[in-house]
């Protein structure tokens, strides 16, 4: 059996999805934009689906929630092929946690 995805269905913003990963974590933005490392201004924008994923702030969300950057930025394109980047340099405390995670796989 083959599954086939619709286009018919409603793009859902990266924002949408890092909700349900606070939500479910219990996660506060205050606490998840210091982890992030970006203001809470930008993380609510981001959660609202008016800013933009790029690789650096998928590389980001990949230390912080252990969703690989590839799903991000698949999410980000899916949901707004054309749509402007937003550039934010990777933490060192999340480039520690990429390479961690990297050194076990």
């Amino acid at each position: 059996m083959m599954i086939l995805r619709s286009n018919k269905l409603p793009a859902t913003s990266p924002g949408k999805v890092l909700q349900k990963v606070l939500k479910q974590n219990n996660l506060s933005t205050t606490q998840s934009a210091k982890s992030l490392e970006i203001s809470l201004g930008d993380l609510t924008k981001l959660l609202e689906g008016n800013m933009s994923v790029d690789t650096l702030l998928a590389k980001n969300l990949e230390g912080f929630t252990g969703i690989s950057c590839g799903f991000w930025m698949n999410l980000q394109s899916t949901y707004d092929p054309n749509g402007p980047r937003v550039s934010y340099q990777i933490s060192p405390r999340t480039e520690y946690i990429v390479q961690k995670q990297r050194s076990k796989d």
